[in-house]
């Protein structure tokens, strides 16, 4: 006949079948969560990217739609503004109003990594000197982090010169994590590119 207390000991779990089944669990989710994370850090670097082609093409089509003209200024780490160009009815001195403001996800930041390909591998094949944000491309003394849309869908600088430019964008410290967005002065086409492995070279592509 059997005790209440053999009966209990068949029913229930004992320490070591409990701490076994917790460790289980335990390795699985890390297993998991070894899985994931990358992936997570991929995404942010990915809507880092949208968001940058995103303002910059929203930023064209708005002063070709609406015959005006908009600047986008990027500010470091990860700001970008977009205002539209006002011309004041008394002196008739064209200025630009601030319409919307816009982060990129945290983590992510404009920046060029040491070991993104450089000279003819660039991004749009744009002469980049290593700047994460650098609008200045053949025209020497420009601003490097503004771009101003015309009506035409052109982008210049703020001296009315064609302005071509690169942005780039990462994870600080993870190479392959870059992205980066190009523009073309003289017809302000807008580009998208990821940083991938090629065998033993790194390459841009769209």
């Amino acid at each position: 006949m059997q005790t209440v207390n053999s009966k209990h000991k068949a029913q229930g779990f004992s320490m070591i079948e409990l701490v076994m089944v917790i460790a289980v669990v335990l390795i699985i989710s890390a297993t998991a969560l070894f899985q994931v994370m990358p992936a997570m850090r991929n995404a942010k670097a990915e809507s880092a990217l949208q968001i940058t082609l995103g303002q910059i093409r929203n930023a064209r089509g708005l002063a070709v739609d609406q015959r005006s003209r908009y600047k986008l200024k990027f500010t470091a780490p990860r700001t970008i503004q977009l205002s539209r160009g006002v011309v004041d009815p008394v002196t008739h001195i064209l200025g630009y109003v601030p319409v919307s403001t816009i982060d990129l996800p945290q983590e992510t930041q404009f920046i060029a990594i040491a070991g993104i390909p450089t000279g003819a591998e660039t991004p749009d094949s744009l002469p980049t000197t290593g700047i994460a944000i650098d609008f200045n491309l053949g025209n020497a003394g420009g601003l490097t982090d503004e771009v101003y849309f015309q009506p035409d869908g052109r982008a210049l600088d703020a001296s009315g010169r064609l302005n071509s430019g690169v942005v780039y964008v990462a994870r600080p410290g993870e190479l392959m994590s870059s992205r980066a967005v190009s523009v073309r002065g003289a017809t302000g086409r807008v580009k998208g590119w990821h940083l991938i492995q090629s065998g033993n070279n790194k390459l841009w592509a769209e």
